[in-house]
């Protein structure tokens, strides 16, 4: 007796149905789950977006009030009197100071020259029984003022010699002369005038 065995199975046999019960659940079962994690994400989220939003109304809120106190002190502010005259002062002498300083660059005297030959000049002049303690040169006005205290009044006509020797005194004509006689020291005072050619 022979017997006939089938190696080949038809394919229907092989195929399963995709959508049977316990797939459907799986699916359907995964689903809910997305769902409700979606959904949880979401609730999450619009919870810390409401809670950020209430945040910046508070806040909000807050620098409105501060605006509002801040706007309230401005208007009692009231202008410190005493610092607006220092201003004002600080201002002129900047104003003196730049003119003085324009002046200064100027060579103001007939010859052209500057204050400097007056300085050396004196310096060669000076005596030792002579201290002074004042030296204005106007250039504009071609006149030196010195004012100073001496030991001896004797010794200020010889500043006078000697000032004329100097190359810068050598034009110069005293104009005003004055002496006080103190005991120890004399205080003088000289104002001499340049002599135009």
């Amino acid at each position: 007796m022979k017997q006939q065995i089938n190696l080949y199975q038809s394919r229907k046999v092989l195929a399963k149905d995709p959508l049977d019960l316990n797939s459907a659940a799986l699916i359907a079962l995964v689903a809910v789950l997305l769902m409700a994690a979606a959904s949880g994400g979401a609730g999450y989220y619009l919870a810390s977006e409401k809670q950020f939003l209430t945040e910046l109304r508070t806040s909000g809120n807050r620098l409105e009030e501060r605006t509002q106190v801040l706007e309230e002190r401005l208007r009692t502010l009231v202008p410190d009197a005493e610092l607006i005259q220092g201003v004002k002062t600080l201002k002129d002498e900047l104003v003196l100071k730049r003119e003085l300083i324009k002046l200064v660059g100027e060579t103001g005297f007939a010859g052209g020259r500057g204050f400097s030959p007056y300085m050396l000049g004196l310096a060669q002049a000076s005596r030792s029984a002579i201290a002074i303690s004042e030296l204005r040169i106007n250039l504009r006005l071609d006149q030196v003022f010195i004012t100073g205290l001496t030991s001896s009044p004797a010794e200020i006509p010889l500043l006078l010699e000697d000032l004329g020797k100097a190359e810068a005194f050598s034009n110069v004509q005293v104009g005003d002369f004055s002496i006080t006689e103190q005991e120890p020291l004399h205080k003088f005072s000289l104002q001499t005038f340049i002599k135009r050619d």
